[in-house]
Order: structure tokens, then C-alpha cells, then sequence
């Protein structure tokens, strides 16, 4: 097996895509991807509800990835989402003795123990602890600009972390599947850390900004400030609501009321009505499940509808985190909104309105040797988690020469010390 072989796989409730790509020295070089359509029920608000359907779709995506790149793949670094994906900030302090001595790298490794210890001990059954994000130190009192306040003084030294959890037995289906269909997972990542590391830019991540990746079934945001994740949060609520709304309301296939969704349907609904916009007063043909025409609809009736739900996700939802969050960080990069339901009309507008920042659609900034076709929305989530697989395999790797470095360094010393003493 190739070590420096990576591959993504954004499992989602609409399709799945892997992305397998080298390792080298100046970068990713993508060697195949694949992408398959998820059936309706397979995947629900972002969990499997069909563990033998899934695993065959993920059999054909590992099947093909393996074909196109000469060599059986193995492991994959996924994103977790659907409501199951929430972050905690736990706070740790300790004493320095004696008072006012210098702060060193022991005490560090101490109070990260620490705080590491009373995460454990506050976890809910059920859960498990993705990762630990340091937030930043305090030093009697005062917080402090540097990355590790190490050769400072102090009394007390403080730490913050978000701690970012996952419900267990939704990634223990994920795994289930993965392992039948001949992979295994090695790294997990919630699907807003892998969206913003795919669509966002060091200056808008230094600012502050609010990342929202809306998908068919479910709703990720994360919030950065300083270079650092500060909050991440998940919703069971996605694109597929507004089709089943249309589906109920216009007595049409769920297939029909997605595109009516997608060609017809105003995020900025209100807007355009104030303004009397023509393109309201426009009809569509509408057809029932056998295919026959039952009537029409107006482009008002279906973007009163988009608009009501895609409201209720940015408004509802997704807003009260960030209100819950605005004494301690700026959002002065703005909103970046990625995924599928960042393709509809009007987001931008609507996205606006509701949080009175600038706002953005993300696309893949990346996407390495491939084509523009792949610079799209929905396919952010697949290119953060390849860029996350490089970066975990190049600290595996510098920690490995580190190791090997400091074992050659203690052999040359070892060595010197018996040659001083044959002498």
C-alpha cells in the first residue's frame, strides 16, 4: 500500500464523492474521483437509514477510485454532520509555583491534561470527542496574543479549547458501511471544518466569518476568528424540506418541486415583491405523479415558499448561534455559504438581510489538477477533507523524522561520551 495515497469521501444525502489523491512534495496530485448519486431514504437529516444500500454505493465508489488510480484503496478520511456534530469550550487553570516563575513547556502538557480530564469527565453517554481546538491562554487574568505563552511569567495560567463531539452511533453506521465496502475510516472531520478549509481564505478565516454549508439534508456552519475555529454547530434541516414543501403544497413529485426549487424559486422573495418584479407574475406548468398536467403555478407561489424555509434555516437556526457568539468574536470577513442550497436564487440578498454582513457563495479554491467543472458548491466539502487527509499525513511524517532525529541525536551523544571515556 502507497503511503502518501489520500482519499475524501463526502458522504451525503444526495450523492457521494471521493476524491483520491498522491501526496508529493509540492503538493496534491488528484488521481480519481467518483461520484454517485444517493436514492431517496438511503440517507435521512444525515444519518443511514439503508446499511446495505449505502454500503453498495460505497463498494462502486471504492471499486472505481481503485481502478483509475492502480492500486486498492484503503483508507478514507470522511466528514460527519447531520445534527450529531456539536462544540463545547471547556476552561482550565492552574496555579504556577512559585508565583511569578517562568512558564514552561511541562506546564503546558500539564494544564492540556487537565483540561483534557475534565472534557472526559463531562462527556454525555453516546458521545465521542473528535478533536480539542485550543482557543487561546490567560495569564493572571489577561488574555494573551501569542500561540503559547511558554518563557513568560505569571501566577495562574488558563486555558480555553472547543471541544468539538459526535454522537457515536451515527459514525459507527458510517463505519459499518465503509468497512463492508473494503475501507476503513482514519480520520473524521465535521463537514463546516472541511467546507471552510476548502472555500475560505486565511484573511477572511484572521478576520472572523461565519461559514454555512447548506446541503440536501442538513445544515453545517463554523465560525472563525483569529485563524481558529470557534464554534461548530449542526442542523437536521436542508434543501430537501423546501422539495417536500413544493411536493406537499403543488401535489407534485418530490423530482419536480427540487427543479421547480431550483429554476423558479426567490430566496429574496419580499424584495422582489416590494419591487413588483414581473418575473413573479410568471406561470409554470406543474405535472402530478403520472406525469399528467394538473395546472399551474405562479414563480411568486414557489419562491414564497423557498423563502419561508430558507428563512427559517439561516434565521432559526443558524442565527442564534451566531448571536450567542457575537460578544466574543468578529465576523468581519463576513458569510461564506457553500453546498447545494448555495446555488439558489436570491441567497446572496436574503443571507444578507438576515445577518447585515457581506455575504458570499464558496466554492472550492483548490481543486488541484482537475478542471473548473469541479470548482462548484457542492463539492466543497470532498476537496476540505482531502486538504485535511495532507495535512494529518504531513504531521504523521514530521513526526516521524522528528523522532528518528532526536533517537540519532541521543546514539552520536551516546557514542561520544564512550569515546571520551576509551580515551
Amino acid at each position: 500500500m502507497n503511503e502518501n495515497l489520500i482519499t475524501g469521501l463526502d458522504i451525503g444525502s444526495g450523492k457521494i464523492l471521493g476524491i483520491t489523491g498522491y501526496l508529493s512534495d509540492t503538493g496534491i496530485d488528484i488521481l480519481g474521483t467518483e461520484i454517485v448519486e444517493v436514492p431517496e431514504n438511503f440517507i435521512t437529516k444525515g444519518r443511514i437509514t439503508d446499511i446495505e444500500g449505502v454500503t453498495n454505493l460505497l463498494f462502486d465508489v471504492f471499486d472505481s477510485l481503485s481502478e483509475q488510480v492502480k492500486e486498492r484503496i484503503s483508507y478514507v478520511t470522511i466528514g460527519i454532520g447531520g445534527g450529531y456534530v456539536k462544540g463545547s469550550i471547556y476552561s482550565k487553570k492552574i496555579e504556577i509555583t512559585p508565583n511569578g516563575r517562568e512558564i514552561n513547556k511541562n506546564d503546558i502538557q500539564f494544564l492540556k491534561k487537565e483540561i483534557k480530564n475534565s472534557i472526559m469527565a463531562g462527556k454525555e453517554v453516546g458521545e465521542k470527542i473528535l478533536t480539542i481546538l485550543p482557543q487561546f491562554y490567560i495569564i493572571d487574568g489577561h488574555n494573551i496574543t501569542t500561540k503559547l505563552p511558554i518563557g513568560m511569567h505569571g501566577n495562574t495560567l488558563e486555558m480555553k479549547v472547543l471541544a468539538i463531539s459526535v454522537e457515536i452511533n451515527p459514525v459507527k453506521d458510517i463505519g459499518h458501511c465503509i468497512e463492508s465496502a473494503g475501507g476503513q475510516i482514519e480520520h473524521i472531520f465535521p463537514h463546516a471544518w472541511a467546507s471552510g478549509e476548502a472555500t475560505l481564505t486565511e484573511e477572511e478565516k484572521e478576520m472572523g466569518c461565519l461559514l454555512i454549508d447548506m446541503g440536501k439534508g442538513t445544515t453545517d456552519i463554523a465560525i472563525y476568528f483569529k485563524n481558529t475555529i470557534t464554534e461548530v454547530a449542526s442542523f437536521r434541516i436542508g434543501g430537501w424540506y423546501i422539495d417536500n414543501d413544493l411536493s406537499a403544497v403543488l401535489y407534485t413529485p418530490i423530482e419536480l418541486a427540487e427543479e421547480l426549487k431550483i429554476n423558479y424559486g426567490y430566496c429574496n422573495y419580499l424584495k422582489m415583491k416590494e419591487n413588483k418584479d414581473p418575473k413573479l407574475l410568471e406561470e409554470i406548468e406543474i405535472s402530478s405523479p403520472s406525469g399528467k398536467i394538473i395546472g399551474k403555478v405562479t414563480v411568486e407561489k414557489i419562491s414564497e415558499i423557498v423563502y419561508a424555509r430558507v428563512t427559517e434555516i439561516l434565521y432559526d437556526y443558524v442565527k442564534p448561534v451566531v448571536v450567542k457568539n457575537s460578544l466574543s468574536v468578529s465576523l468581519a470577513g463576513g458569510v461564506i455559504i457553500t453546498g447545494g442550497c448555495s446555488k439558489l436564487k436570491g441567497i446572496i440578498e436574503l443571507s444578507s438581510d438576515i445577518f447585515k454582513l457581506p455575504v458570499r457563495i464558496g466554492v472550492p479554491i483548490r481543486t488541484y489538477n482537475l478542471d473548473k467543472n469541479f470548482q462548484k458548491p457542492e463539492y466543497s466539502s470532498a476537496f476540505g477533507l482531502i486538504t485535511l487527509a495532507s495535512k494529518q499525513l504531513k504531521e504523521r511524517q514530521k513526526s516521524f523524522y522528528d523522532k528518528l532525529k532526536e533517537t540519532f541525536a541521543k546514539i552520536k551523544k551516546n557514542f561520544k561520551k564512550g569515546l571520551r571515556k576509551i580515551k
